[in-house]
């Protein structure tokens, strides 16, 4: 992978049914998708971590970006809730109400932090 081209989010669209992934370049360039049917209602035992690296575990391992995740995942059923915010809402008031997790795999064993985006 290029330079120009490094990736610099992995952005999920964790829903009741299913866990979609896209690893994000500049410009929120797609570099590479991914998903599969883990969504919130399928995780077991609150085991969130292990499902986003069972999705996307080489991604964590082998770029240092950031991780984003909207849909039920933000949700009471989900990894932890996100506060809702009334409409309208610039997107600097929403990113300075993401909920932030701190959560580590198997497959790379640093702290890392993921952003859930409030419901609106």
């Amino acid at each position: 992978m290029t330079q120009a081209a490094a990736p610099q989010l992995i952005a999920l669209d964790w829903g009741t049914s299913n866990l979609r992934a896209n690893l994000l370049g500049p410009g929120g360039l797609s570099l590479a998708q991914r998903s599969a049917p883990g969504g919130v209602m399928a995780v077991q035992n609150g085991q969130f971590a292990a499902a986003l690296e069972a999705l996307c575990g080489d991604w964590l391992a082998q770029f240092d970006c950031a991780v984003l995740a909207s849909g039920m995942v933000g949700s009471r059923q989900g990894w932890q809730e996100a506060p809702y915010l009334d409409c309208p809402a610039s997107l600097l008031h929403v990113a300075a109400k993401l909920t932030q997790i701190r959560f580590q795999t198997s497959c790379d064993p640093k702290e890392r932090t993921l952003h859930i985006v409030p419901g609106l």
